[in-house]
């Protein structure tokens, strides 16, 4: 039943659906399979900062023959994007104290939110 309405759906025969059902993968397919997992390995090694230029040039150390291009296309399609971790600007983190009060008694809050933006329109 499944077969019928997938193959009517995508203007196949049902006979092509049982021909190609239970066929083997094919070489190219194997190699991409493979492919993905040693760029998987290769960037999970990496601590997930690695770019594509690291990846392929570990994958050309062991010996694969792959473009980059094709790495690209990879990582892409995974989401798997080398980031390297962001510095901190400040050499202290901000402090958890409450805010002192004002001497002087001022109120730096509007009475309301949309106060504001009233005034702005001509």
């Amino acid at each position: 039943m499944v077969s019928t309405i997938s193959s009517g759906r995508w203007g196949l025969s049902q006979t092509w659906h049982f021909k190609w059902r239970d066929r083997l993968p094919t070489l190219s397919q194997t190699r991409q399979v493979k492919s993905e997992d040693a760029i998987w390995d290769s960037f999970k090694v990496s601590g997930f900062t690695c770019g594509l230029p690291r990846v392929w040039l570990d994958l050309f150390e062991d010996g694969w023959k792959v473009s980059v291009n094709t790495i690209a296309a990879i990582m892409t399609e995974h989401h798997w994007y080398g980031r390297q971790l962001r510095k901190r600007r400040s050499l202290t983190k901000a402090g958890k104290r409450p805010v002192s009060p004002d001497p002087l008694g001022r109120a730096f809050f509007a009475a309301r939110t949309s106060a504001g933006a009233e005034s702005d329109a001509f």
